[in-house]
């Protein structure tokens, strides 16, 4: 039986060979796009799943809500962590970090300097508690002494090349001075799927040094991000509770003072889809994109399995005596039940074989398309084969089920005196189907075209400043002679034809700004309106180099600021701080704790960060040895030239120091790549389900018109004109994707009208990108069709009539 059932198969597959390549082709195409999403939605969701203490490891998020603001943090203050082993016996360990791409962090070795991005300092529990494995060095003990330094794979060879690094020591010359440290780690370079990527690690004593006790214990300083690890089989909800009691008795200074303060605990593996806040250690994903890009993996499926349905059904009619001269025969319904769904589990398994090698050949490409290396996990993730294995059973037979009852239910006798147009209900589910086909199809186009003019819209939008042509080279570390190597490195570059700017800065335009006051206010409102507003160090060329607007007031200058406290103001700033008119703000004061200020300036609102954010309330202080960035303008016919005589200038000035540049347009442009890959991957997939779609429509549309071959020719010999075949058989599907327009346009607009509310700053929904969508659609569909159609509408009448 089981060999009949393939012999059978096999004949029919031979004998339309056009409908079982599109059923085959589009089954596998769809399974290999579905098998490829699923891969890149498997890996988002794998963030820190691989650390061995991972359902207990939380981490704590610091909220402070201000009168005109609500602040979230991934930043904790100081005393937090030990407070919270102290006082609740469910804390088993606590691990404090703190990053610092905002400091000058220079480490060398022999001739071999290098300015190290993510280091971290980091304290003895840190290796403990998440699995970051170490393959030099005891996790107990590598961060527990006082300059003791942990190195990655990568950073370990970069300075040691075959040496071994353990017990060997770098030299430290930063933002702390200068010092030896001691390596005492060597750990495997991290994983690709973790929130928390560094490539060097400082015990965090060695910061508490520093700092003279207050990265310990300090009530003020929150920018360390604090990780607890709760004692097995604890719901962290139930210690969540507790924590309002703990801030009211630690943060009484903040309640009196008009804030509120609130501590959550963030579950490690919810960070990278689900936390956006303050003092993030990198850039993390979005769950809304991942679901997105879910749903479009199951529409493509769907979509495949909809061919099939459409085509097996179309087919109906073709198999019709088959099936009446198996059922005269002696066959049962359920013999004939069993050989379709066989056809189509055969279908479904030939598609998958296909699909799996396309995964495997176009993983390269699709590995370029989301900016992430990660591997296969379908070859090694066992759960992830088991669920994929039943998605594919039980759609391949749903997918056969029908058209297995509709072929098994046609009645012999009927069948073997005539071919029928009509069994039961298959007309109008599949018109149903094509409808449901044409509805994904428009959302998708609508979706690509708002996805890339809205990061069109952010892209070209115009920020408030200059960022073109500017080369930002990582600052010098401090020392005794800073200030006058400083003003040499400066009037040497300004010497230069191709530079006509330059201005030092702790901040630059498109980064994070980790210099943040929490208790500013204007001198005149009472000591408990406080807000939370970060500051920016600059030189007096910051604003004019960057061609900032200055409405009110005047710059910074050296001959009159230097050595006082000034600042400037963005216009979002004054209004925080309670001014009804920036012009208004010019010549007051503002206190931050013991610290008063003079405001000699306000500058109109920038995009210090990407369109996705509000315009940040930024206060710029006269710092003229800010060492963080050296920002330089360069004419771009040289920029060659001008960055070969930075780099000499910078090299005699500063050889202790390592030169590192970039261009700040790419630098800024940077926090848009999570966007453009989302709309990137989007489009392709998108493109991916049309296709399938059409190559769907083409058979259906080929198989309908070939059937109507005979009325085709009758109508012409009556006089019926190409035109009118034309549009005879074309309506039939043009009515089905004006259908599907009115169906899918609502759901559009919702859709991307909720998609859009993330951003504050968006194009609007115009009625262009609703009716392109379905005018697409149409052009598709009469695409799909058109060549079928012309050929059935000019063909002699006389061979028509003479088909069967």
């Amino acid at each position: 039986m089981f060999e009949n059932h393939i012999k059978i198969a096999f004949r029919n597959l031979s004998k339309s060979k056009v409908y079982s390549f599109i059923n085959i082709f589009g089954l596998a195409l769809g399974m290999a796009a579905c098998l490829l999403i699923i891969q890149y939605v498997n890996f988002e969701l794998s963030f820190d799943g691989f650390h061995a203490k991972n359902p207990n490891i939380y981490r704590i998020r610091f909220d402070r809500i201000y009168p005109e603001k609500h602040d979230k943090s991934a930043g904790a203050t100081a005393f937090v962590g030990p407070a919270l082993k102290d006082e609740f016996p469910e804390v088993v360990a606590y691990s404090k970090i703190w990053g610092t791409r905002h400091i000058s962090n220079v480490m060398s070795y022999g001739t071999k300097s290098f300015n190290e991005q993510d280091l971290y300092y980091a304290d003895s529990a840190f290796l403990n508690i998440f699995s970051y494995e170490l393959i030099q060095g005891d996790p107990v003990t590598a961060l527990a002494e006082p300059y003791s330094i942990v190195l990655t794979e990568r950073t370990a060879k970069k300075y040691f090349g075959e040496e071994d690094p353990l017990g060997k020591e770098l030299v430290y010359s930063g933002s702390w001075g200068k010092a030896n440290y001691l390596v005492t780690g060597v750990a495997k370079d991290m994983p690709e799927n973790t929130h928390l990527k560094f490539e060097t690690l400082i015990s965090f004593k060695t910061l508490v040094q520093h700092t003279e006790g207050s990265a310990h214990d300090s009530y003020g300083w929150n920018a360390f991000q604090t990780y607890i690890l709760l004692r097995p089989g604890t719901n962290y909800l139930e210690v969540e509770e507790k924590l309002p009691s703990f801030v009211n008795k630690h943060y009484e200074n903040l309640q009196q003072n008009n804030i509120k303060a609130k501590l959550y605990l963030q579950p490690i593996q919810d960070i990278h889809l689900h936390s956006n806040l303050r003092f993030e250690p990198g850039i993390n994903g979005n769950a809304q994109t991942v679901y997105f890009l879910l749903i479009i993996a199951i529409f493509i499926l769907v979509i495949a399995w909809v061919n099939y349905i459409n085509l097996s059904t179309a087919r109906a009619i073709d198999r019709s005596k088959e099936v009446a001269v198996r059922k005269v025969s002696g066959a049962k319904r359920i013999q004939l039940i069993k050989q379709f769904l066989f056809e189509a589990m055969m279908i479904n398994t030939i598609s998958l074989v296909i699909a799996l090698t396309m995964l495997q050949l176009s993983w390269p490409f699709f590995k370029d398309l989301i900016g992430k290396d990660i591997g296969i996990a379908l070859w090694s993730n066992i759960s992830l084969q088991m669920n994929l294995l039943i998605v594919f059973l039980i759609g391949s037979i749903l997918s056969g089920l029908y058209p297995a009852f509709v072929l098994s239910s046609f009645d012999p006798i009927r069948m073997l005196k005539q071919r029928g147009s009509k069994v039961g209900n298959v007309f109008d589910l599949r018109k149903i189907l094509v409808v449901f086909q044409f509805v994904i199809s428009i959302i998708l186009i609508a979706g690509t075209l708002t996805v890339f003019q809205q990061l069109s819209f952010m892209r070209n939008q115009e920020l408030g400043m200059s960022i073109e042509e500017t080369v930002v080279v990582k600052g010098a570390g401090y020392d005794a002679t800073y200030q006058v190597k400083l003003d040499n490195f400066r009037n040497r570059i300004l010497g230069y034809a191709n530079v006509y700017g330059m201005t030092n800065s702790t901040s630059i335009p498109g980064g994070e700004i980790t210099w943040v006051n929490n208790s500013v206010r204007w001198d005149q409102n009472p000591e408990t309106d406080l807000n939370s507003i970060p500051f920016i160090g600059v030189n007096e060329d910051f604003v004019s180099t960057f061609q900032m607007k200055l409405i009110f007031g005047r710059d910074f200058s050296r001959e009159q600021d230097d050595g006082k406290q000034r600042v400037i103001l963005t216009k979002t700033a004054s209004e925080l701080l309670g001014f009804q008119k920036p012009s208004q703000a010019v010549n007051e004061k503002i206190v931050d704790g013991n610290v008063t200020y003079d405001v000699i300036g306000v500058i109109e609102n920038f995009h210090q960060k990407s369109l996705n954010e509000h315009f940040q309330p930024i206060i710029f202080r006269y710092v003229p040895i800010a060492n963080s960035f050296y920002s330089i303008k360069v004419n771009p016919e040289n920029i060659k030239a001008s960055i070969t005589a930075i780099e000499n200038a910078y090299k005699e000035i500063f050889p202790e120091n390592p030169f590192e540049f970039f261009f700040l347009d790419e630098y800024y442009g940077q926090q848009y790549s999570a966007d453009q890959r989302f709309g990137q991957v989007f489009s392709t997939f998108s493109i991916l389900a049309i296709l399938i779609a059409g190559m769907g429509l083409f058979g259906l549309s080929s198989f309908i018109i070939a059937k109507r071959t005979k009325e085709i020719g009758i109508r012409k010999i009556l006089g019926a004109s190409v035109t009118h075949v034309f549009v005879m058989l074309s309506s039939g599907f043009l009515r089905l994707s004006f259908i599907a327009a009115c169906i899918a346009l609502p759901l559009a607009y919702i859709g991307l009208r909720k998609w859009l509310d993330q951003y504050p700053f968006k194009i609007e929904l115009g009625w262009n990108l609703m009716v392109i969508p379905a005018l697409m659609v149409i052009a598709i569909t009469l695409m799909t069709i058109t060549y079928q159609t012309i050929k059935a509408a000019i063909a002699n009448p006389v061979d028509a009539l003479r088909y069967e």
